[in-house]
């Protein structure tokens, strides 16, 4: 029953009519990277893709009680972009945070090192906790011991030829690679993006099966790496195997982003209790808790 709106968001017109004057307790984004991405130009604000001050706007008319922004971590390096969005919601009365998050250490079974900021208006808010020991390797999520089987199943469509894989192989050399950007069944995954996983040689993502053919990763294999549940669909009807990827690459991966809701549930849950608390103490004197409690009682996340 939860509205999805398909919306164009703009610096001045940032929300659909059905989200206008909506009440709000949550506000998580992640506007497109790619004008902060080392893998692309490094055009920052001046790229055409730069929807942060939209998502800025957005949370300036629904004022939500929580908000997280997620980009690359290279967006660092845009010290003027970083402040600029600490002082607006500085500004509008959030106590703001950023931390650098591995999406390994919440259950991913991929190194995916990305940077968020976190707003609140109940108070300071710290990073989420990880919720795993030891991350989870690629044939932990998509080898034998998994209805994928990834290693031993084949994709003819998705194979390397001879001078794809030679071409693979001299470009890691070049760019001073370690180990080859292969899928490592001992190891969580490289970091999975819409570039590399799109690529049009199907050099900068790869998987060697058993029987030492190389290919690309299946979307279903992709999706498995970035946490998607095996009940999630990509139809073919509806979606190509190009455009399944580069929505896989994009997204924040699922099992992150629900330990990070999780976190936020439980510390608007708490404060929450705090306010209903100082309501039974103010007694007769409502006006010491107005502004606040209202959003706390109900809300859209």
């Amino acid at each position: 029953d939860t509205p999805v709106y398909e919306y164009e968001m703009t610096e001045h017109a940032p929300l659909p009519e059905g989200l206008r004057g909506s009440t709000v307790t949550h506000f998580s984004a992640g506007p497109p990277c790619q004008p902060f991405s080392r893998a692309g130009v490094g055009a920052g604000v001046e790229d055409s893709r730069n929807a942060i001050p939209a998502a800025l706007a957005a949370i300036e008319e629904l004022r939500p009680l929580v908000v997280e922004l997620e980009n690359v971590a290279n967006i660092r390096k845009y010290g003027d972009v970083i402040s600029d969005i600490f002082a607006r919601l500085t500004s509008l009365g959030y106590h703001v945070s950023g931390y650098v998050l591995d999406a390994a250490e919440y259950g991913v079974p991929q190194r995916r090192r990305r940077f968020f900021v976190m707003g609140s208006l109940l108070g300071p808010l710290g990073a989420p906790t990880a919720t795993v020991a030891t991350p989870m390797t690629v044939a932990e999520a998509i080898g034998d011991t998994t209805d994928l089987d990834a290693f031993r199943t084949s994709y003819p469509h998705l194979e390397l030829t001879r001078d794809e894989r030679h071409r693979a192989e001299r470009l890691d050399m070049m760019s001073g690679c370690c180990t080859l950007r292969e899928l490592h069944g001992h190891l969580p995954a490289r970091t999975l993006t819409a570039s590399n996983l799109a690529n049009k040689h199907g050099c900068m993502m790869r998987l060697r099966m058993d029987d030492g053919t190389v290919r690309r990763p299946s979307v279903m294999e992709a999706a498995r790496l970035q946490s998607f549940p095996a009940t999630f669909e990509f139809p073919p009807e509806l979606i190509s195997e190009r455009q399944a990827w580069i929505a896989i690459g994009n997204a924040v991966p699922p099992a992150m982003a629900e330990a990070i809701a999780r976190r936020d549930i439980e510390y608007i849950d708490s404060a929450r209790s705090y306010f209903r608390e100082i309501v039974m103490l103010a007694g007769d004197e409502p006006d010491l808790v107005a502004g606040v409690l209202p959003r706390l009682s109900r809300g859209t996340d």
